[in-house]
C-alpha cells in the first residue's frame, strides 16, 4: 500500500472510532461474539488459508481463546480504566508481516461482515499491507503503536515514533527458557519443548530459545 492509502485507512478508522466509542459494553460484546461465531463457523477455511500463507500448521493456526476471554470479562476489567482494545472502544489498524500478508484480506472480509451486521462502520478495524514504508506511514499517523517482532526493527519503530511522541508498546527479543528437572516425563518434555520452539512458525513472543536441563539428564 502507498503512504496515501495507509493514511486514508487510519483516518477512516479514527472517524469510525468516534461513534463506536459511544456504544455501551453490551453492544461491543455482541459484536465480538458475532465475530467469534463467524470465525468458528469458517474455522476450517480460516486455518487452511492462514497455514498456506504463514507456514503454520493447521493446529497452530486455530485459536479463539482471547476473544472468548474478552467477551466474558471485558466489561469488568475494562470499565475502571483505559485499555487499548476494541472492547474498550478503540479503533484498530493492523499491519501483517510482508512475508505473510496474503491471508489478511480474508480476515478483513470476516471483520467487515461482523461489523456491518451490527451497524458499525467497517473501517473501525482495518488491515494494511506493504513493506517498511507502509509500516513507517502507519507509525506516523497512529495514536498508539503495539509492535511484536525483532529487537532490530523494534528500535527503528521506537525511533520513528519518537518523532511524534506516540505511545509505543514493544514486545521484542523474548529469550524464554524451559527448566527441565531430572524427575520429568522425558517423552512429554520433548514434545512440549518442540512445540515451544517451533510454534507459530517461530513468531512467538513466549517461544522457547533456551533449554536449562538438569545435569543428570
Amino acid at each position: 500500500m502507498t503512504l496515501a492509502e495507509v493514511v486514508e485507512t487510519v483516518t477512516r478508522s479514527r472517524q469510525a472510532q468516534r461513534e463506536y466509542a459511544m456504544t455501551p459494553f453490551t453492544k461491543r460484546r455482541a459484536i465480538l461474539t458475532k465475530l467469534l461465531h463467524w470465525i468458528m463457523e469458517n474455522q476450517e477455511v480460516v486455518c487452511r488459508v492462514t497455514a498456506r500463507d504463514s507456514g503454520k500448521t493447521i493446529v497452530d493456526a486455530s485459536f479463539g481463546e482471547l476473544i472468548c476471554w474478552s467477551i466474558a470479562n471485558g466489561e469488568k476489567v475494562l470499565a475502571p480504566e483505559y485499555r487499548g482494545a476494541v472492547m474498550a472502544g478503540n479503533g484498530c489498524v493492523v499491519k501483517a508481516s510482508e512475508h505473510a500478508s496474503w491471508y489478511t484480506r480474508y480476515w478483513q472480509t470476516i471483520l467487515r461482515l461482523a461489523l456491518r451486521k451490527h451497524g458499525v462502520d467497517e473501517a473501525l478495524i482495518a488491515v494494511v499491507n506493504g513493506w517498511a514504508d507502509a509500516g513507517e506511514a502507519l507509525i506516523q499517523c497512529a495514536d498508539k503503536i503495539t509492535f511484536i517482532a525483532s529487537p532490530a526493527v523494534g528500535k527503528q519503530v521506537m525511533k520513528k515514533a519518537s518523532e511524534t511522541l506516540d505511545l509505543v508498546v514493544l514486545k521484542i527479543g523474548g529469550r524464554d527458557a524451559a527448566v527441565i528437572c531430572d524427575d520429568c516425563d522425558f517423552n512429554q518434555v520433548v514434545q512440549i519443548a518442540m512445540r515451544g520452539i517451533f510454534q507459530n512458525y517461530d513468531q512467538n513472543c513466549i517461544g522457547l530459545e533456551r533449554l536449562v536441563v538438569h545435569i543428570k539428564i
